[in-house]
């Protein structure tokens, strides 16, 4: 019986401290730990209202960040140009709902960064933004995004499954370049363009369906997706840049009889079949 309650107990108290080291990981750092300036930001509404951008942060030896939502009595609304570019040893971020914008570069060659969300309320994300975070697996990309840019996700080797929400319109140039390990990528129906090597070096890419509205594949899109066996490409595309497809060893275009995929395909010497 006594051996029981001394489980129990030591149980207890495990668990006690499981939840006392959670909440204590996930407060808040503090604020005069970080780079600030007062700006105003566009919103969603473009209404222009003031907040706090996050220029940069003073802790040399910090590992897990959790930005506040607020400073100054000010929601914090921006990530700014280069905020935490070339942060070493950051493991995790944690950044507050109510952000708007992630600039240029913030979390560029945050080479050992395991885990960062974006928050459903960003409305733009700048080029290169999360570019080399090489051990991040996942993201999700906010609802009120219409543009990734280019580089914003590339070379992010561990990356092994994204999903584009069905605002996005334009994937610009080499926005997912170099994500090794990519298996799968959801492309929505409002997409119209898919920029210059896109996802060009997705060595572990294997099926991709390009939606209905998409008019033009840039220049190496899908250059060396060494495993990608069917691509799916509709009428609408009338324009497929050069070497589009270089090194895809396995790949058989599907698409309509007659369209400018099959003609693509027959004079670049690919595989086509109709659907």
């Amino acid at each position: 019986m006594k051996a029981k309650l001394f489980f129990s107990f030591l149980t207890a108290s495990f668990v006690a401290a499981l939840v006392l080291a959670s909440a204590c990981a996930r407060a808040e750092t503090p604020a005069d730990v970080f780079l600030y300036s007062h700006v105003g930001v566009v919103n969603a509404a473009g209404q222009t209202v003031q907040g706090i951008s996050i220029d940069g942060f003073r802790a040399a030896g910090e590992r897990n960040i959790v930005v506040p939502s607020q400073i100054d009595g000010l929601p914090v609304l921006k990530i700014g140009y280069r905020a935490f570019n070339e942060s070493y040893i950051l493991d995790s971020v944690v950044l507050p709902e109510g952000l708007l914008e992630i600039e240029a570069y913030a979390f560029h060659e945050c080479e050992v960064l395991r885990d960062i969300n974006i928050p459903s309320t960003v409305i733009r994300i700048g080029m290169s933004a999360f570019d080399e975070c090489k051990r991040v697996r996942a993201f999700t990309i906010p609802k009120g995004l219409t543009v990734l840019e280019p580089e914003v996700f590339s070379d992010c080797d561990s990356l092994d499954v994204i999903d584009i929400p069905a605002g996005v319109t334009r994937i610009e140039r080499k926005a997912f370049d170099g994500c090794n390990s990519l298996r799968s990528v959801t492309i929505p129906a409002g997409v119209t363009f898919i920029g210059d090597s896109a996802f060009e070096g997705c060595k572990s890419l294997q099926t991709v369906v390009i939606p209905e509205g998409v008019t033009e594949l840039g220049r190496s899109a899908f250059e060396e997706c060494h495993a990608l066996k069917t691509i799916e490409i509709p009428a609408s595309v009338t324009n497929i840049g050069f070497e589009a497809f270089d090194e895809c060893y396995r790949l058989t275009i599907v698409g309509t009889p007659g369209s400018y995929a099959e003609t693509y395909a027959r004079q670049n010497g690919l595989k086509f079949a109709a659907k």
